[in-house]
């Protein structure tokens, strides 16, 4: 290299290092201001009980505010998961919701409405709970749920589940019935935008991963009679998948009811 060259280098040096500093303090550290997380639901759900004692979780491990938003305008949801799949992807955004995310669209399009949001604006995070639904009859038939049948009010016949729960251990699956694509969950899950930078997906999902085994989100769940059902973003995201096929499938096979 001969000195004009040299000489150019050294003149550039001051630019780059500019360029470098600046790019840093733009992505800056996260999160350094309060972070909301959209509940496309009232309160007092499925949704809302998991969102509430995760957010305090967060708050605690994070060091900022995590403020639960309830946008429960109605259309099933749709109204909260658009305006978080419209959010910035920067991690202030952040979107507690439940199974019929994938449901919501499909929909839109079977009724030839116009479609709120997809499913791939969003990246999931971390799944928080799972229920298998039970399937129920009165309990003079030849229809929270728990307390009515130990109450005598209604009996289940089986459980939607892959396996067998704990407060229903004489109770089948479906699977074990001899239907073996019968898989349901009521499933709640947090989840960001697709675009959100790595480190703080990174971060997030670290986070996530301490909050959901803190001794107030896992006693909160409990009494609840829902049980932690903890995946992290990859086999959550595997899980979102399989399961919006199968109801993805069902809303088709249904089709449009007047």
């Amino acid at each position: 290299m001969n000195r004009r060259e040299l000489l150019k280098v050294a003149a550039a040096l001051p630019l780059a290092q500019a360029a470098l500093s600046n790019s840093a303090f733009a992505q800056g550290p996260w999160p350094t201001r309060n972070i909301t997380m959209i509940v496309p639901f009232p309160a007092g759900g499925q949704a809302d009980l998991a969102a509430r004692p995760v957010a305090l979780a967060l708050e605690k491990i994070l060091g900022k505010p995590v403020i639960v938003d309830n946008r429960a305008g109605g259309a099933g949801g749709s109204i909260g998961n658009a305006a978080a799949a419209r959010a910035d992807a920067d991690g202030y955004t952040l979107l507690m919701t439940l199974s019929s995310l994938a449901v919501l669209p499909e929909a839109d399009r079977l009724f030839e409405r116009p479609v709120a949001y997809e499913v791939s604006q969003f990246a999931p995070v971390a799944r928080v709970l799972a229920d298998p639904t039970l399937l129920a009859v009165p309990a003079s038939a030849p229809g929270t749920l728990k307390q009515q049948v130990d109450d005598g009010k209604m009996r289940v016949l089986a459980n939607w589940g892959a396996e067998r729960i704990a407060s229903f251990p004489d109770l089948p699956t479906f699977r074990e019935l001899g239907y073996k694509d019968v898989e349901f969950y009521i499933w709640a899950g947090l989840f960001a935008q697709s675009a959100l930078p790595a480190p703080i997906m990174t971060r997030l999902r670290e986070a996530m991963a301490l909050a959901v085994k803190s001794p107030e989100v896992t006693k909160t769940f409990e009494t609840a009679g829902s049980p932690v059902a903890y995946m992290d973003a990859p086999e959550f995201s595997k899980f979102v998948a399989e399961d919006s096929a199968r109801l993805i499938a069902a809303v088709k096979k249904i089709g449009k009811v007047e």
